[in-house]
């Protein structure tokens, strides 16, 4: 992986990350606000979707389940973060035909961290520190194995408002900045097309089939890869929250074959363990 990409990624993620708009609000009222530790568990249904325009022009689709365990902290009127593990699976199917069975794993770990601008809006970013979309469709035997790896950087956005005394609303938004991703699929062979068509497979090299290690990797920005995350919750008091999300990736390792994912998502989170400092 080349040096310049891998510093200006650094480089924009601590921008993003450190990104603060002075509130109104002196440090004297600030510092008498207290932390509110929260540790969560979140459960729910999801229906995935996945479209690959080099391996067919048939969609896949089905249910599954996701679980995340995190960790969040928020300073009123001055920061939130968290912190949080999530995993994916889902079994999808071809929509033409029944000789298409997919399983779908996707782990992925992340850190957010934004900084409130008023008393609805904060702003700040999210790093993927683990992601990867692995997907195995049994149809194809030895070329039936596909992934995305990647990091990537967003820009954050969340709105707050109070419903009524028990319940708050809240609504997110991340969307991908730039980032490091590697694809497993070609035309011909589990090898990524840009490699092939750079010449440099190396069938002695096993590295350069697997998700990793990150030389292998490319540099993505949002002009040609968005990636995005919606989420809308409800929350009960301090302990509930029911909510609903949306994920969705759209991205060309070669022009005119996109590749498209989706993830629609019904969940409850429970904050199993809260400390106020």
């Amino acid at each position: 992986m080349d040096r310049k990409i891998f510093l200006i990624f650094l480089f924009f993620s601590f921008q993003i990350i450190a990104l603060a708009k002075p509130d109104g609000k002196t440090e004297t009222e600030k510092n008498q606000k207290g932390v509110l530790r929260n540790w969560f568990v979140e459960a729910g249904g999801v229906y995935s979707s996945f479209q690959d325009i080099k391996f067919s022009d048939v969609q896949y689709t089905g249910p599954g389940a996701v679980l995340k365990l995190g960790l969040n902290r928020e300073k009123e009127n001055v920061y939130f973060w968290e912190a949080a593990f999530s995993f994916r699976y889902s079994s999808e199917n071809a929509s033409t035909h029944d000789n298409g069975k997919t399983t779908v794993i996707y782990p992925n770990i992340y850190f957010k961290y934004l900084r409130v601008l008023n008393d609805h809006f904060l702003i700040g970013g999210r790093v993927d520190l683990f992601d990867l979309n692995m997907r195995v469709i049994t149809a194809l035997q030895n070329n039936g194995t596909y992934y995305m790896a990647s990091n990537f950087l967003y820009g954050s956005v969340i709105y707050k408002r109070p419903i009524n005394s028990n319940w708050n609303f809240s609504a997110s938004l991340d969307l991908a900045l730039i980032g490091l991703s590697k694809e497993s699929t070609s035309f011909a062979m589990n090898y990524n097309q840009t490699r092939i068509e750079k010449g440099e497979v190396d069938y002695q090299e096993e590295a350069m089939g697997e998700p990793y290690p990150y030389k292998f990797w490319e540099f993505s920005h949002i002009g040609n890869r968005l990636n995005l995350i919606t989420e809308f919750y409800f929350h009960y008091k301090t302990r509930l929250s029911a909510g609903y999300k949306w994920e969705m990736g759209h991205w060309a390792t070669i022009p005119s074959y996109p590749t498209t994912i989706g993830a629609h998502s019904i969940v409850f989170r429970y904050n199993f363990a809260q400390k106020l400092k």
